[in-house]
């Protein structure tokens, strides 16, 4: 019953999320129209966001992942991940982090420096637990294809 009502949730959610304009198919691009309409291409859009920002950034030795395109897109994936209710606070507080820091590197900078990365609320910690959820996103989806 719960996994029940989570499901509910999460489809509620996925909807509120998503533009509320209705699909019209009397005349025009139906995909557009899909398009504007669907979370999944606001993740993709996000994640391909970021993916450009490290083709651009690549003009020294490694490239800088600001931290808040970052959080955006783990902010659409959240709605995803339902076997996993930590993820959204997760995800909450790495954009808590934005306050402080710029940069997925200087997050894990002061983290090292302070031997605060396997600590349980470290923002490097609740970094490993995004980036293990949006792993297995991946890995459902690369399955579906």
């Amino acid at each position: 019953m719960i996994r029940k009502l989570r499901v509910v949730a999460c489809l509620k959610l996925c909807d509120l999320r998503s533009n509320s304009k209705s699909m019209d198919y009397s005349g025009g691009d139906e995909f557009e129209d899909a398009r504007t309409r669907t979370s999944l291409f606001s993740i993709a859009d996000a994640f391909e966001e970021i993916s450009n920002l490290i083709i651009d950034g690549r003009n020294g030795d490694f490239p800088v992942l600001k931290l808040n395109p970052f959080c955006d897109a783990c902010s659409f994936v959240s709605v995803l991940v339902i076997h996993n209710p930590l993820f959204g606070f997760q995800v909450r507080d790495l954009e808590e982090a934005l306050e402080r820091y710029v940069s997925l590197s200087s997050v894990i900078d002061y983290d090292v420096k302070w031997k605060t990365v396997k600590s349980r609320g470290s923002h490097t910690h609740n970094l490993r637990r995004v980036r293990r959820g949006l792993d297995l996103i991946r890995e459902l989806f690369q399955n579906f294809l």
